[in-house]
């Protein structure tokens, strides 16, 4: 059981480590060292908060007729790092959205961001 863990951690890892060189964003900033990536492969997103944990999940875009874009990652999953044990809130930018999100011990999180 020990080995799986550690696999599926290196794994992780090394996904994350992929996704941030393939898939950030020219520019982002990534206020207070939390970061959200959509993968590559287009089959959902990773987000590295600034606690050091790294979750997996899904994204919902939306853009409005005045323009203006909404990006929501919700039931995120942890896929590394140690967890929080009580719910942290993280406000960050990247590029030219605000974002705001929230993890809980339980090991999910949710994103927010909009322009």
């Amino acid at each position: 059981m020990m080995m799986k863990r550690l696999a599926l951690s290196v794994a992780a890892l090394v996904t994350t480590a992929l996704v941030l060189v393939l898939a950030s964003p020219a520019g982002a900033d990534p206020g207070g060292g939390a970061s959200v990536f959509n993968k590559p492969d287009g089959g959902g997103c990773v987000y590295v908060s600034s606690t050091g944990n790294v979750y997996d999940g899904t994204v919902v875009f939306v853009v409005t007729p005045s323009g203006n874009e909404t990006l929501t990652w919700s039931d995120l999953a942890l896929i590394a790092g140690p967890g929080v044990t009580k719910t942290t809130r993280i406000t960050f930018t990247q590029g030219e959205f605000t974002c705001k999100a929230i993890e809980t011990k339980n090991g999910k999180a949710n994103v927010v961001c909009h322009n």
